[in-house]
C-alpha cells in the first residue's frame, strides 16, 4: 500500500466516524456556553464548517489548510498555524499556516521549549504575547514572515499525557485579540487533540524512509553503540530484530484456520513444559488463560464458522479479536478488563499461523534481538527460548521489565543511537550490560576477552551455591549484620536460599500481576506466595502489598496519566479497589501460616492511610478465622518509606507500625523531582546528595528512639559507598537482589562500623555534589577488584 492511499484511507476513516460527527457536537455546545464576545452563530458554524470539510479533503496537508483557513477566518486573526510533535525527532513541525510563508511548511522545526511555540507545548500551558519581538523567549526566524505580526496566541494540544502539538494565532494589531480567543481556542484545541494525534502519526509514517532504514542507508557493520544498563550480565550472539506484533497481511494463507488454532494451541503447550520448576509460577500465570480461550467454541468456534460461511480466514480472526477485545475492555471488573490482552496476543499468534510465518518460539539460543518494546510476559517467553539478550531501541525498558530481567539473568541494555538499525541482521554483537553499550562485530581479541568475562558467570549460572554467605555474617569488627534478598519470582527466593540469605526482605507481589497482565485470583496468589514460603523454609519473608503505577502499569486500571510517579498508584489504588487488596491479603495471609511473615504498604502517605490498610489486614484475618482456612494471625504491618512526606511523619507512624523499610529507588526520585527513567534528567538523580543522606539519617534517628527496626531494600544497597554510609548511621539491614547478595557480602566484611561512622559523619558534613561524588568514587575505588577485594 502507498503512503498515499494510507493518507486517503486513514483520513476517510478518521473523518467519517461516529465519533467526530459526537466530537464536533460536542464542540458546538461547549462554544455556545463558553464564547460569549464573539457571535455564537459564527462559531457553531465554524465548527459545523470543520466537520463538512473533514469529509471533503482526502489528503492531510488538505485538512490542514482548511482547518487553519476556518480558523482564522472566524476568529479574526491574521495568521493561524498548526505546529505538530514530530517523536522520534522530538520536534515541532510547522505543518499548515495561513498567513505565514508556506515554501517553509515542513523545514521549520523548532525544539521543546524553544520559541514562544515550543514554550507552550513545554510548559503545557497556552501564551499570550502582545508584543512578541519583545519577550525573552521568542525566537525569531529568517523568511517567516512574523514580522507584521507581533501579537501571539499559542495553545497547546494535547491527549491525555501525549504532547500533540501547538495551535496559535498572530496579529497585526494587540488589540484585536478578544478576550475569549483564548477560551475559544483552548476549546478547539481539545475536540481536535484526537484527530490531529493522527494526523501528526501519518507524517510520522510518511517521513519514516527519510530518516533511514536499514535498506536506504548504509549499514552500521562494527563499532560501539553507547546505551544504558537496564539488567546486568554480558551475552554474546547473533543480533536479530524482533517484531512478532508486525503481521502482513498481503502474504498469503498457508494454512486452514483450524490448522492455525490447532498449532497455536500446541506451541503453548510445548513452551508451557519447557518451563523448568523455578520458573512454573510465571508460565501458570501466562499460558493458562491463553490455553483456555483456544479451547472456547465461542472464541476459536465463531472464528472457523465466519470463514466457512466464506469470509477471509484474516479477517475472521480480526473480526473476533476486536469484538472479544471491546467486551472485555468494557466489563468494570477490572479481571475481564485486562483480558483484552490476551486475546490480541492470541489473535496475533493465530494470524502468523495462518501465514505460516517464521515462529522461534522453539529457540532464540545464539540469538540477541533487539525490541522496541516488550510486556513482561513477552519476556518471560524470551527467556524459555533460550535468548542469549536484549537490547531495547529507543532508550531502555521500563522499571519492572528491567527487574524481571535481573531475575531471569538476563542482560539488557537500552540505546537511543539511530544506527542500531541499520546493523545487518546476523551479525555477531556483543551486550555488555555492565558497562550499558553494544559492540558490533567485535574483533577476534576483543570477541575473547568477553568470553573470558562470561565463562565464570556461566560457571556459577551452571553451579549456584557453591559460594554462600558467611553465617552469622559480621563486619571487620566483629558486629552481626543482616543480609537478606529481594525477590520477584519463586526462582529468586530459591536462589536466596541457596546462597544463604537470611530471608527475603522484599517479595514485589505485582509481578504476577504484570506476567499475566491482569488480577489474578486470591487462589492463584496463594499459590505463588506459599511457593515462596516453601523456598525459604524457616527464615522470614516480607511481602509488599501491590505496588501498580508509574513505570509499573496495568492499562485498563491504573489508565493514562500526565504523570503516573505522582498519581493513582501504591496504597492509593488498593484502598480504591478493596476486593482485589482483600483477596491479595488473604492470600499472603494464607501462605504464611506456620511461617514468619511480615506485610509492607508501598507509597503510604498519611497515619490515616496506614491505619486503614491495618484495617483490611485485621478484617482479612477475621474473615478467614470465621470460615475455618488457616493462616498467619499477627504477621508485623511495616511502612515503605519511599515518600519525604513519610519522613516527616516517621515519629507518628512508629508508634503504630511495626518496621520501617526504605525504598530509595523512589524515595530519591520524589526527593529530587528527577524521573530515574528519563534519560534527560538522568544525570540529577543520586543517592549520594546531601538532601538524600541527611533526610536518611533524621529517618534512623526517629526508628532508633522508638525502638522500630529499620532496613534498605532499594537498588542504593548494593552500593559501597551508600553500604558504607548505611552501617555508619546504623541501618544493619539491607536487602538486595539475588545477584548481588555475595558481592555485598563480601563488601559489609570488610568494613568496620567505626570507620563506617567516621566516613558517614564527613558525608553528612559535605554540602557540595562535587565534594560528595569525590567521597563516594573514592569509596567505590576501595572496593573495585583493585581494591579490599
Amino acid at each position: 500500500m502507498t503512503f498515499t492511499t494510507v493518507i486517503i484511507v486513514s483520513v476517510k476513516y478518521l473523518f467519517h466516524s461516529s465519533g467526530t460527527k459526537k466530537l464536533f457536537s460536542r464542540a458546538k455546545s461547549v462554544y455556545y456556553r463558553g464564547v460569549t464576545q464573539f457571535n455564537s452563530l459564527a462559531l457553531i458554524n465554524a465548527v459545523t464548517d470543520l466537520a463538512e470539510l473533514l469529509g471533503r479533503r482526502t489528503t492531510v496537508e488538505g485538512f490542514l489548510q482548511d482547518l487553519v483557513a476556518t480558523v482564522a477566518n472566524h476568529l479574526g486573526s491574521d495568521v493561524c498555524s498548526v505546529y505538530l510533535y514530530d517523536v522520534e525527532q522530538d520536534l515541532l513541525v510547522l505543518r499548515a499556516t495561513r498567513g505565514l510563508n508556506p515554501l517553509l511548511l515542513g523545514k521549520v522545526r523548532l525544539n521543546p521549549g524553544e520559541g514562544l511555540t515550543g514554550q507552550a507545548f513545554l510548559k503545557n500551558s497556552p501564551i499570550l504575547e502582545r508584543n512578541a519581538a519583545a519577550s525573552s523567549m521568542n525566537k525569531a526566524i529568517p523568511d517567516l514572515g512574523e514580522d507584521d505580526y507581533p501579537a501571539f496566541l499559542g495553545v497547546p494540544i494535547k491527549r491525555n499525557d501525549l504532547g500533540i502539538g501547538v495551535l496559535t494565532l498572530q496579529y497585526r494589531d494587540a488589540d484585536s485579540i478578544d478576550p475569549q480567543a483564548l477560551r475559544a481556542l483552548r476549546t478547539l484545541a481539545s475536540h481536535l487533540a484526537s484527530t490531529l494525534e493522527n494526523v501528526a502519526a501519518l507524517y510520522e509514517l510518511h517521513e519514516e524512509p527519510s530518516q533511514g532504514t536499514p535498506s536506504e542507508e548504509k549499514p552500521f557493520e562494527a563499532g560501539l553503540l553507547q546505551g544504558t544498563s537496564a539488567s546486568r550480565g554480558i551475552a554474546i550472539g547473533l543480533l536479530e530484530y524482533l517484531d512478532g506484533r508486525v503481521i502482513d497481511r498481503s502474504l498469503p494463507i498457508q494454512r486452514s484456520i483450524e490448522d492455525a488454532i490447532e498449532l497455536s494451541t500446541r506451541q503453548l503447550q510445548e513452551l508451557q513444559h519447557k518451563v523448568d520448576q523455578s520458573l512454573s509460577d510465571v508460565a501458570l500465570m501466562i499460558f493458562s488463560s491463553h490455553l483456555l480461550m483456544l479451547r472456547d467454541e465461542s472464541f476459536v468456534g465463531r472464528m472457523v464458522d465466519l470463514a466457512l460461511d466464506g469470509s477471509d480466514p484474516r479477517e475472521a480472526v480480526e473480526s473476533v479479536v476486536a469484538d472479544f477485545s471491546s467486551r472485555f475492555a468494557a466489563i468494570p471488573d477490572p479481571r475481564f478488563q485486562e483480558k483484552a490482552q490476551d486475546v490480541q496476543d492470541l489473535g496475533n499468534r493465530i494470524m502468523r499461523n495462518l501465514q505460516a510465518l517464521e515462529d522461534k518460539d522453539g529457540d532464540y539460543r545464539g540469538h540477541v534481538v533487539v525490541v522496541q518494546d516488550l510486556f513482561p510476559s513477552e519476556l518471560v517467553k524470551l527467556h524459555l527460548q533460550k535468548v542469549e539478550g536484549v537490547i531495547f531501541a529507543g532508550g531502555g525498558a521500563t522499571s519492572h521489565v528491567a527487574i524481571l530481567a535481573q531475575s531471569l539473568h538476563l542482560p539488557v541494555v537500552g540505546t537511543g543511537d539511530p544506527r542500531l538499525f541499520s546493523i545487518p541482521s546476523g551479525v555477531h554483537v556483543v551486550v555488555d550490560a555492565e558497562d550499558g553499550k553494544v559492540i558490533v562485530a567485535p574483533g577476534r581479541e576483543v570477541l575473547e576477552a568477553y568470553r573470558q568475562r562470561l565463562r565464570p558467570l556461566l560457571r556459577q549460572a551452571r553451579h549456584p551455591g557453591e559460594e554462600k554467605i558467611p553465617s552469622p555474617l559480621l563486619s571487620a569488627d566483629g558486629i552481626p549484620l543482616t543480609l537478606l534478598a529481594n525477590a520477584n519470582l519463586v526462582k529468586d527466593a530459591r536462589s536466596a536460599f541457596s546462597l544463604g540469605a537470611q530471608g527475603i526482605g522484599l517479595y514485589r507481589s505485582e509481578f504476577p500481576f504484570l506476567i499475566r497482565n491482569g488480577f489474578p485470583t486470591e487462589e492463584e496468589q496463594y499459590n505463588v506466595y506459599l511457593r515462596v514460603v516453601e523456598e525459604t523454609p524457616g527464615l522470614p519473608v516480607g511481602f509488599r502489598t501491590l505496588d501498580l503505577g508509574g513505570d509499573k502499569l496495568l492499562s485498563s486500571q491504573v489508565g493514562r496519566e500526565d504523570n503516573p510517579f505522582l498519581g493513582y498508584r501504591g496504597i492509593r489504588f488498593l484502598l480504591d479497589h478493596r476486593d482485589l487488596f482483600r483477596d491479595q491479603l488473604r492470600a499472603m495471609l494464607r501462605a504464611g501460616h506456620g511461617a514468619e511473615i511480615s506485610i509492607q504498604f508501598p507509597m503510604i502517605a498519611s497515619l490515616d492511610e496506614f491505619r486503614t490498610a491495618r484495617e483490611e489486614v485485621l478484617r482479612s484475618i477475621a474473615d478467614l478465622q470465621a470460615e475455618g482456612i488457616p493462616c498467619h494471625t499477627a504477621p508485623q504491618l511495616g511502612v515503605m518509606v519511599e515518600l519525604p512526606a513519610t519522613i516527616e511523619i516517621a515519629r507518628d507512624l512508629a508508634q503504630e507500625a511495626d518496621f520501617f523499610s526504605i525504598g530509595t529507588n523512589d524515595l530519591i526520585m520524589y526527593m529530587l523531582a528527577a524521573d530515574r527513567a528519563n534519560h534527560r534528567v538522568a544525570s540529577l538523580y543520586r543517592s549520594v546528595h546531601p538532601g538524600v543522606l541527611r533526610a536518611l539519617q533524621r529517618l534512623t534517628e526517629v526508628a532508633h528512639d522508638t525502638g522500630r527496626p529499620i532496613s534498605v531494600c532499594g537498588a542504593t544497597a548494593e552500593d559501597p559507598a551508600m553500604i558504607l554510609f548505611y552501617l555508619g548511621i546504623g541501618i544493619t539491614r539491607l536487602s538486595v537482589d539475588a545477584t548481588s547478595l555475595l558481592g555485598v557480602a563480601r563488601i559489609l566484611q570488610g568494613i568496620s562500623l567505626s570507620e563506617a561512622q567516621e566516613r558517614a559523619r564527613r558525608m553528612l558534613s559535605t554540602s557540595t555534589l562535587a565534594e560528595l561524588d569525590s567521597l563516594a568514587c573514592a569509596i567505590r575505588g576501595e572496593f573495585s577488584q583493585e581494591g579490599r577485594e
